[in-house]
């Protein structure tokens, strides 16, 4: 029982953490990151095509790696592939913080 309401009071804190958004350096600091290099890379050799137009780079597209979930509303998520998609750079662009 104490466990429970332990459990209960902590939720929104825990909650709270786990959807941070990372501070402005961290967020670079990520970006040149080898675990989001290779994160990168996987999606891109999975899925070489835009998620949302279908265009790739051998039509010209400049590809990149898109957050579904916004690095600014889910920061957990930010290497879960499940939230990563191909984009083309007008997409993505286009897309912007919108998840």
């Amino acid at each position: 029982m104490l466990a429970e309401l332990f459990d209960l009071l902590l939720a929104p804190l825990e909650r709270a953490i786990r959807r941070r958004q990372g501070r402005p350096e961290e967020i670079k600091r990520f970006y040149r990151s080898v675990e989001w290099k290779r994160a990168r890379y996987e999606v891109l050799t999975r899925n070489p095509r835009c998620s949302i137009c279908g265009r790739s780079a051998k039509d010209g597209a400049k590809m990149q790696v898109d957050h579904i979930k916004p690095l600014s509303k889910r920061w957990d998520l930010r290497l879960d592939r499940k939230n990563l998609q191909t984009a083309c750079a007008a997409c993505n662009w286009g897309k912007g913080g919108r998840g």
